[in-house]
């Protein structure tokens, strides 16, 4: 992701992570549980992050790299059994937006607003502000799920 600024997880996402990771002193995981946290919270970033910013190769690293209370390793830390995609989407909304796939549309969150992605003009759209107050990843497909009544 950070390379190729893609939906792909590169080595130095993982690399980044990992070394966050271990500096952040996380304990409570063996090598492999490690690297195995730095693989699935890259790949999740790749998936979840907003390809519409233009933020440059050096912010992500710097964002993936952060070992303070705000950075991504201190929530995966912190995280316990909370899913990983979970956690990175938080992480990802304490900046920005979350896109991802729901019901055959591209859509994308911040803590205020919902927007879809028209093919037609290659931009998103302002859907609704959405008014959700604990806001995840999970509460926001199930409201997507409602407004387009696929529950």
């Amino acid at each position: 992701m950070i390379t190729l600024f893609s939906r792909t997880t590169d080595p130095e996402d993982v690399s980044v992570l990992l070394n966050a990771l271990t500096e952040r002193g996380s304990t409570e995981l063996d090598c492999q549980g490690l690297q195995q946290l730095a693989e699935g919270a890259a790949a999740a970033v790749a998936e979840l992050f907003d390809q519409t910013d233009t933020s440059s190769h050096d912010l992500w690293f710097a964002r993936l790299s952060d070992t303070g209370e705000d950075g991504l390793a201190a929530a995966l830390c912190a995280a316990g059994d909370r899913d990983v995609r979970e956690v990175v989407a938080s992480w990802l909304l304490s900046f920005g937006w979350v896109q991802f796939s729901r019901a055959g549309q591209v859509w994308q969150f911040n803590t205020d607003e919902l927007c879809y992605w028209d093919q037609d003009s290659k931009e998103f759209h302002w859907s609704c502000n959405h008014q959700i107050e604990d806001l995840s990843l999970a509460v926001m497909c199930q409201y997507i799920d409602k407004q387009c009544g696929l529950r």
